[in-house]
């Protein structure tokens, strides 16, 4: 192999490399979002008395914790 296909190689490697880092990067963003509306959730949920309205929150918490869930998979999936 020619040092140029080498080196073009080596950079295709390194732009993938730096693609992966930096998806990782918005995926930790995006959950650490999550978990803080995760939580003002549940602090609403505690002192929300509607019977509906508690409802609401709690579909809205469930739909939340298994987004968290899918991201949080997603990248230890990426990271093994």
């Amino acid at each position: 192999m020619k040092l140029k296909e080498l080196w073009m190689q080596l950079s295709a490697a390194d732009a993938k490399q730096h693609n992966r880092d930096q998806e990782r990067f918005a995926v930790s963003r995006v959950l650490k979002k999550l978990k803080s509306k995760e939580q003002r959730l549940q602090q609403m949920l505690a002192v929300e008395t509607d019977s509906e309205e508690r409802e609401q929150l709690q579909l809205q918490l469930n739909i939340l914790h298994l987004q968290r869930e899918k991201g949080l998979h997603l990248l230890k999936e990426d990271g093994a």
